[in-house]
């Protein structure tokens, strides 16, 4: 694994370029996202080792970066930046865009996927998030006609796709992250989270003290109340269903159904080191090992009062 350099955080690369202009809610990597990576708030992402073994037509154009360089030999061109091993081509027109220059060695763009079987993946069609990241990359290298996607999908299907210039939609993409980049890094207004974990990247730390109740605050802290209470009735009764069949079953390892298994029981074992145990056992030791290898893990909970919510709205019937 490799950390993602310092360059590629600060540009709108084709990962970001598709987070912002996936509309898709499976795609979890969506504007906050890019936002948050481009500014450099998310310094710990890592991106796997690209595979070597991309081959389309024999050229080696799945080789990466310093590698990819040196197996042809290349010096970096002036819009090719450097940073360690981590080299990129700016777009002439934008130099806050950027892409890996492996991807145009050859006389096309080169994208390599290695994914699971998937509906995405047709005879024809590729996911859209594919198709942001090589149109991204044909707006960054002008002088590629053609970008050539490569899928290895599931075990051993190697499948292929042309994007060409004249049917990516370019300009339109151009203007949109043009103006996404103006306004949210440049002007730095803040996307807004869309998940927990997001809102938690957004704001690790309190910093002001309690906000006083508005009334769409009391709206959806109503509605979370009843959502909590309605998935506490479902999980009381999927308690009691679960414990009825453990009692049926018994020592028996599970239930077939024509000789096919529907629940299953099985025995697991882990091994862990007692960290009480170990504290009254060797209490220097113990001390000493924290102190050369700490690990201080800090994080911030949403903990509605449920008590005094209960007061607020009135105790619901089971």
């Amino acid at each position: 694994m490799n950390k993602i350099r310092q360059e590629q955080l600060n540009m709108i690369t084709g990962t970001c370029a598709a987070a912002i202009l996936m509309e898709h809610p499976d795609y979890e990597q969506g504007p906050f996202w890019a936002q948050q990576k481009i500014q450099g708030n998310l310094p710990e992402i890592t991106v796997t080792t690209p595979m070597l073994h991309g081959l389309i037509d024999e050229q080696p154009g799945g080789f990466h970066d310093q590698i990819a360089m040196d197996y042809y030999n290349l010096e970096p061109e002036p819009q090719v930046t450097v940073d360690g091993d981590a080299m990129f081509h700016v777009s002439p027109a934008h130099p806050f865009m950027g892409v890996h220059c492996d991807r145009f060695l050859g006389p096309d763009i080169l994208e390599y996927k290695s994914t699971g079987v998937g509906k995405d993946w047709g005879a024809e069609n590729y996911p859209e998030r594919v198709y942001w990241q090589v149109a991204m990359q044909l707006l960054c290298i002008p002088e590629r006609e053609n970008g050539l996607i490569q899928a290895k999908v599931g075990h051993g299907d190697i499948r292929h796709y042309v994007l060409e210039r004249e049917k990516a939609e370019l300009n339109q993409m151009e203007d949109i992250l043009c103006a996404w980049h103006e306004k949210h890094i440049q002007q730095g207004v803040p996307v807004d989270p869309e998940t927990k974990g997001q809102c938690v990247t957004m704001w690790p730390k309190e910093t002001d003290g309690a906000l006083e109740i508005t009334d769409p605050l009391s709206r959806e802290l109503e509605r979370l109340y009843h959502i909590r209470n309605s998935k506490k009735a479902l999980s009381d009764g999927e308690s009691e269903a679960v414990t009825a069949l453990m009692r049926m079953m018994a020592e028996h390892e599970g239930v077939s159904a024509g000789g096919k298994m529907i629940i299953r029981w099985t025995h697991s074992e882990h091994t862990r080191i007692d960290t009480d145990a170990f504290k009254k056992g060797d209490p220097g030791l113990y001390n000493d090992l924290k102190e050369r290898f700490p690990k201080v893990v800090s994080s911030r909970s949403f903990r509605p009062v449920w008590t005094a919510v209960e007061r607020m709205f009135g105790k619901v019937k089971a």
